[in-house]
């Protein structure tokens, strides 16, 4: 009897101490006294500390601090985390609405409304992607790379203006939320004078701040420091209905503050250009009098039908577009200049100055892109400069005030030969660069070698630049395929490298030869091919040398294929027409290092009848033979699903080093549990049949 009145006392202090928090962090109108709240939070504490089993994830003692983790896991997005472009003034932004006007209207299918557009403001934060089942928070992971973040959610529930429960009827069963993490001006400023009371570093800015503190493994930590949420995007997956009810991003917007979220209440709907321009210059002129910092303004196509016809490109919604205010600029004094050697071997000028205050960091270098833009800048020993952060992120010069130039002033001088090496220096019209073409210059080997042993290409753990450096100055490594010849005897000679360290190196080596073809294509660092456009190849292409024979003689291929054009193609010949590239590639071969597609070089297709197609799969924990990317391609390769959480619908929980709270979740439902081996095991099994 006990158990039900508590049970019933359970829901009845839920319900109050939810619609409080609502009340006091969402709108902003405190609705019980604190000590009342309090009294309400403690009785809600102990009956739940005395009757675990009534504890559910909704509580809201659950957004108390819980136990330190070991670190965060992957989670991979359902729906994508897509990044906006940007545009920096009206002609940029006119000619987006122009493209759009465009596509549309060869879609007999689009369906063009009254208010064209939605405009909000960019809240300089940290985009979360939430997931809500039947109304309940179960997962929170950040943007990472769009594809795939990291399981914050412990975290996320720690910040108060995400509803752990969503406070409409009959949700529907799964919710897509997308939305900004960031941490108001006021509660940056009293979390640094906390800081510096402990003589603790200062965080930068209210955005790294944020970022910082997204990522604390100690959830207490999170509580404290006050961060904040809005919501801006909500996706119904597989449900008819909400879609068709709410058709346009404004009433998307509604339907996130009926569940409980916070939105921008600055938003506006646009439907014209007058008016979207009044917006804008209204908030870059008042935008330093709103409690959290913004970046610019968000721009939308309001109707959702128009925003699927639109799609996305690789990296961003065609249908929204993020109008950027004029960066912050600065004045300063230049010390000198130096000149970076890129690993393609372009030279870089970059300026030195006294040290300023620029969006929220301090900056004592910024660069000068090339050099046209050196050549256009005329800068002179102890010039004045204007410095400005590009995108809010990279420092540059844009001006030199030559006006305040002192007299008889000496012009700073491009070099005539390599900084690195001393080679004589080439230009290259075409490429508006000033180019080392020494293949044996150490700053492009540095270069190169970095960019191969990265997270975006091979990911090798312990081979940081100062290795890179150490390997270099003992003559080990003369280019890449000589990673491949390092062995325990050559590594111990090295200073500061024990055998612990050696090891892990020589295996993180080992295993960069399962990374996948399009991570290998792109740790090449051939010219204009990023991440992007090396996937797209990949799959197109099975191998390097089919990538070759097109490259050479038949580029039709490689038209084919989305995103690459003339200035690709003629990169992929000029790489492929290089004998010292040529010999790279066949030296790696022969140190068993592979550039093609995941099975036997073959692109991968479903093999029925087997015991991994149509299972459903879960990975948890650290990988040591594979990433968990190469994993989850190499099971979807059989006909296997790959999910994010545990329930009683998978059929296999694969456990690494580290494994999460997913395994004794897995335990509690009888899930069958794979090591790492056992998975490899049977997928071999499968390869074999």
């Amino acid at each position: 009897m006990n158990l039900e009145i508590n049970k019933s006392r359970i829901i009845e202090l839920k319900k109050i101490i939810d619609n409080a928090n609502y009340a006091y962090y969402t709108l902003d109108m405190p609705e019980i006294e604190d000590s009342v709240y309090d009294s309400l939070y403690k009785e809600l504490i102990k009956i739940e500390e005395k009757y675990p089993s009534l504890k559910t994830i909704d509580s809201p003692t659950n957004r108390l601090g819980g136990k330190i983790s070991d670190g965060f896991e992957k989670l991979i997005h359902t729906i994508p985390l897509y990044s906006l472009d940007n545009a920096f003034n009206s002609k940029e932004v006119n000619n987006w609405l122009i493209k759009i006007e465009k596509l549309l209207s060869q879609d007999r299918d689009s369906s063009a409304t009254k208010n064209l557009l939605v405009a909000e403001l960019k809240i300089d934060g940290n985009a979360l992607a939430l997931k809500y089942q039947n109304g309940v928070l179960v997962s929170a992971a950040t943007r990472g790379d769009g594809q795939e973040g990291e399981d914050i959610t412990i975290n996320a529930k720690r910040i108060r203006s995400i509803p752990l429960r969503l406070r409409i009827n009959d949700p529907p069963e799964i919710l897509e939320i997308r939305g900004e993490a960031f941490i108001s001006n006021n509660s940056f400023q009293e979390i640094n004078a906390y800081r510096e009371s402990k003589g603790e570093q200062l965080f930068a800015n209210p955005r790294n701040a944020c970022a910082g503190s997204l990522r604390q493994l100690d959830p207490k930590v999170v509580s404290k420091r006050n961060l904040d949420f809005y919501a801006y995007q909500v996706h119904f997956p597989n449900n008819p209905i909400f879609k068709k009810k709410y058709n346009n991003q404004w009433a998307r917007l509604e339907f996130l503050k009926d569940c409980g979220f916070k939105i921008n209440l600055h938003s506006k709907l646009i439907n014209n250009i007058a008016e979207l321009e009044k917006y804008y210059e209204f908030w870059k002129k008042e935008r330093n009098k709103i409690n959290f910092d913004t970046d610019g303004i968000v721009i939308k196509i309001n109707d959702i039908k128009n925003q699927e016809i639109l799609g996305h490109t690789q990296k961003a919604p065609r249908w929204a577009i993020a109008l950027k205010f004029p960066a912050e600029e600065i004045t300063t004094k230049i010390q000198s200049l130096s000149f970076q050697v890129g690993r393609s071997g372009a030279i870089t000028p970059v300026a030195n100055f006294e040290e300023v205050q620029l969006a929220g960091t301090k900056v004592s270098r910024a660069t000068l892109h090339n050099i046209e833009r050196f050549e256009y800048l005329d800068i002179h020993y102890s010039d004045t400069i204007i410095v400005r952060k590009a995108g809010e992120i990279i420092p540059e010069v844009v001006k030199v005030i030559k006006e305040l130039r002192i007299n008889n002033s000496v012009k700073i001088k491009f070099p005539e030969l390599c900084p690195s090496c001393g080679c004589k220096l080439e230009k290259i019209p075409a490429e508006a660069t000033i180019k080392c073409i020494n293949r044996n210059c150490e700053a492009i080997l540095k270069g190169l070698l970095k960019h191969w042993v990265s997270k975006s290409a091979m990911n090798i753990d312990g081979l940081g630049a100062k290795i890179i450096e150490q390997l270099l100055a003992a003559n080990l490594i003369r280019n890449i395929s000589d990673l491949y010849t390092l062995n325990y005897e050559k590594l111990i000679k090295l200073e500061r490298m024990g055998e612990k360290s050696i090891l892990n190196l020589l295996q993180g080596i080992e295993n960069s030869k399962n990374q996948l073809w399009k991570k290998k294509l792109y740790g090449l660092g051939i010219n204009h091919i990023g991440q992007v456009t090396a996937k797209n190849i990949c799959n197109k292409f099975n191998c390097i040398e089919d990538l070759k024979e097109a490259s050479l003689n038949n580029p039709n291929k490689l038209m084919e294929i989305n995103g690459i054009g003339d200035e690709i193609i003629e990169s992929l010949k000029t790489w492929f027409k290089s004998q010292e590239n040529i010999k790279l590639i066949r030296m790696l071969h022969e140190r068993g290092f592979f550039f093609q597609n995941e099975i036997d070089g073959n692109s991968i297709t479903h093999i029925e009848n087997n015991e991994i197609n149509k299972k459903v799969f879960v990975l948890t924990g650290t990988m040591k033979s594979f990433s968990r990317e190469q994993l989850i391609t190499k099971i979807e390769g059989y006909g296997g699903q790959v999910k994010n959480s545990i329930s009683k619908n998978i059929d296999y929980l694969i456990v690494g080093d580290k494994a999460g709270n997913k395994l004794e979740k897995a335990k509690k439902l009888g899930t069958n549990i794979l090591k790492e081996e056992e998975l490899l095991n049977l997928l071999s099994k499968n390869q074999e049949t």
